[in-house]
């Protein structure tokens, strides 16, 4: 469990072997990787459709000052970044694993990315991201009984979601993302 005041660093196990990281049985950076290129070329194909209907709308209308009746939304797509301390043991590493296997929906991914870290592929509008990032945080906390234990695991982790700007290259996005993991 994370301690407060540890001086030696204790190792924890990161190996990939195929598709997956042995220890917590995730995604490998790569399979994530490619994942999110899927979902990206797959909402730039949604936001490409309804841009050329908006087009095609505007230009068959008879009365040009009539507004569209159809709302087109957007799809969204965004990365959390988790990232426990150095100072969190191989079993902290597993709850957050599980916590965020048993939180996330069919069409959400997740990979370990790093010793003490994971990134969470979501599909929904900023908000909805943002709650389930919140279910994912919770559902860790309870893993801990004891509240002065669960007040230090709370501060001590650090949590992130970076929202893909519609448009934005998906090598763009991914440093940002990047970049957010290590601030």
């Amino acid at each position: 469990m994370l301690e407060k005041h540890k001086s030696a660093r204790i190792r924890v196990p990161y190996e990939i072997s195929g598709s997956q990281e042995t220890f917590t049985r995730t995604a490998t950076p790569t399979q994530f990787l490619v994942n999110l290129t899927r979902y990206v070329m797959d909402e730039d194909r949604k936001n490409w459709r309804a841009i050329s209907k908006i087009n095609g709308e505007v230009n068959l209308k008879s009365n040009p000052g009539e507004e569209l009746k159809d709302e087109i939304l957007f799809t969204h797509i965004g990365v959390a970044v988790i990232r426990l301390p150095a100072s969190a043991s191989s079993e902290d590493v597993m709850n957050l694993a599980q916590s965020i296997h048993s939180s996330i929906r069919p069409l959400d991914c997740f990979a370990r990315m790093t010793e003490y870290g994971y990134w969470i592929l979501y599909q929904g509008d900023e908000v909805g991201c943002r709650r389930a990032v919140e279910r994912v945080e919770e559902k860790f906390l309870l893993r801990y009984e004891d509240p002065q234990m669960r007040r230090h695991i709370q501060s001590s982790l650090k949590v992130r979601l970076i929202m893909r700007v519609p448009g934005e290259a998906r090598n763009q996005w991914i440093e940002r993302v990047d970049n957010s993991f290590y601030m």
